[in-house]
């Protein structure tokens, strides 16, 4: 697993990780951004980061796994960002979807 993060003021204020598991497919983990430096875009850059990453690597496809049914900021951040909710799988937490989304160039996003 490779972890990336986002520093502001010599601080880490966001972070990201990407696991890949086989040749075709990545699996985020982990987006997290403090509260206090949301909706500044860090999120989303850490998400093409990402997504670079995995494309530099030869990964076509990304699934984002675990995101909580009531966690609707965290369905709309993903769906802005082009992933598509696939399946929704049980979790002790309660329901949960995973999304996914085939890497192309970046796009500006909803969001950007």
């Amino acid at each position: 697993m490779t972890f990336f993060v986002y520093t502001a003021e010599n601080e880490i204020v966001g972070v990201a990780a990407l696991n890949i598991e086989n040749k075709e497919v990545g699996k985020v983990r982990w987006v997290h951004v403090l509260p206090e430096y949301r909706k500044q875009g860090i999120g989303t850059n850490l998400m093409r980061h990402v997504e670079r990453k995995a494309k530099s690597r030869g990964i076509e496809k990304l699934a984002v796994q675990y995101v909580h049914n009531k966690a609707y900021w965290a369905r709309n951040f993903y769906s802005d960002l082009g992933y598509k909710k696939e399946r929704k799988v049980s979790h002790p937490q309660g329901q949960c979807f995973i999304y996914e989304k085939e890497i192309e160039e970046n796009k500006p996003s909803k969001t950007s």
